[in-house]
């Protein structure tokens, strides 16, 4: 199967969760991205979640998670499904989320390698980043939620002009999403382009 880099962010493990895979064809990069909710995430009162979460199930964007927390069996199952079909070079998380899963995932024999994130890491990937959306270089699928995530981030310029990318609004519109695919992109180099010809992925520029 095609290669990819697989990659994974959270903010908590009663909240919200993406994981997703990059790939590099014919002079773009696609992205693939799926997302858990903790039940509980939809239940506070306080906090009503910005987005139509349940439709998202019903399109499978979304996993709608029953327990009071998001297992890690929850993102190694849905990234051994993926395997199936391509070829996982590595998975990519912080250093937190990496504490967390690495059990899991060596238990079930998916890699899994810390990346730096910050604004040291955001300021090196903004050029990158800023050319891939100004030429339409970059593609997801048919995914609101990711529309969703990517409108949830602003970017901070700091004296020198480098970039940090931060979230708008920190309690009910989320960004998971976004900087799961900022994680991924700190792999870009490890992927190579891919030109032949494979099963068409179910993405569109964005």
């Amino acid at each position: 199967g095609l290669s990819c880099i697989g990659a994974v962010d959270y903010a908590q493990i009663n909240d919200f969760c993406s994981v997703g895979l990059l790939f590099k064809y014919a002079g773009m990069r696609y992205w693939v991205e799926h997302t858990f909710v903790c039940h509980k995430a939809l239940e506070m009162e306080s906090r009503k979640i910005k987005f139509p979460v349940h439709e998202m199930a019903d399109r499978r964007l979304i996993t709608i998670v029953k327990d009071d927390f998001i297992k890690p069996e929850y993102l190694s199952q849905w990234f051994l499904d993926k395997a199936k079909d391509y070829h996982i070079l590595d998975i990519v998380a912080d250093d937190y989320r990496v504490s967390v899963l690495e059990e899991e995932f060596q238990k079930k024999g998916l890699p899994l390698h810390t990346t730096r994130s910050g604004p040291i890491t955001h300021a090196k990937l903004a050029p990158m980043i800023e050319v891939m959306f100004a030429d339409e270089k970059v593609a997801f699928g048919d995914n609101p939620t990711m529309r969703w995530y990517i409108n949830n981030t602003y970017q901070e310029l700091d004296a020198k002009g480098n970039t940090t990318y931060k979230k708008i609004e920190p309690l009910t519109r989320k960004t998971d999403g976004f900087f799961a695919f900022i994680h991924s992109l700190t792999k870009d180099g490890d992927l190579k382009e891919y030109t032949g010809t494979f099963r068409k992925l179910e993405v569109r520029t964005y």
